[in-house]
């Protein structure tokens, strides 16, 4: 690992390890159910207003901004809880090219390498795995009624873990723009996924300056 080079550290449900990229698409299916099946809930205003504008789609700048009538930290949350969803698909367009051969560790660039804590002790992860690991994790976490007791009102105690989230997520994102950035850009003029992420994030302070690696996110 390159000196200086940051280290991923996830506190949450440990995820088996992927045997390779043949099980992105099983992974990615099943991330997709597991806030459904374990939040089986009436849609909440967040989730509606949410939805509603980004089908209309909303500029990324509007999108971020809380409604007036929107707790802020359920606007977070509900966002978050969409971009996990949505990066499933990139991650899946990436499993045809970025596997434990082409891509062994989680880098972006060469200067960054990032360990996976989805072990007992944080070690490397090819790509695809760190990936998958951290959207397990992510999905898990969004969807515990521990760490979040309801959609409809979270506080400063389940808002903590925001900012966790939203690191790893990024290196995701971080990782498909520097090492895959044909997929990265197509995906990203269909989506502005990664734009409306790193605005999310800007905007409510999710990440510290330093950490914003990607220079040009698509923006709309």
């Amino acid at each position: 690992m390159a000196s200086g080079a940051p280290v991923a550290a996830f506190a949450g449900t440990t995820a088996a390890d992927a045997a390779g990229t043949g099980e992105a698409t099983a992974v990615a299916a099943q991330q997709q159910q597991q806030c459904k099946s374990r939040r089986a809930i009436p849609q909440t205003l967040a989730h509606a207003r949410l939805t509603a504008m980004i089908e209309a789609r909303t500029q990324v700048a509007q999108l971020v901004a809380c409604p007036s009538d929107v707790n802020p930290m359920c606007w977070q949350y509900e966002h978050l809880r969409l971009i996990v969803r949505q990066l499933n698909e990139l991650v899946l367009l990436l499993s045809d090219q970025c596997n434990s051969t082409t891509c062994p560790q989680m880098k972006a660039t060469e200067q960054w390498l990032f360990l996976c804590a989805a072990h007992r002790t944080p070690r490397e992860c090819c790509a695809m795995d760190y990936s998958l690991h951290t959207m397990d994790n992510a999905t898990s976490l969004l969807c515990n009624t521990k760490s979040f007791p309801s959609r409809n009102s979270i506080g400063e105690s389940s808002a903590k873990h925001f900012q966790s989230i939203a690191r790893r997520l990024y290196r995701i994102f971080a990782h498909a723009n520097f090492h895959h950035n044909e997929i990265f850009n197509q995906y990203e003029e269909t989506t502005q996924l990664c734009a409306r992420f790193t605005q999310l994030c800007q905007h409510y302070n999710l990440m510290d300056q330093s950490m914003y690696i990607i220079t040009h996110p698509q923006n709309g």
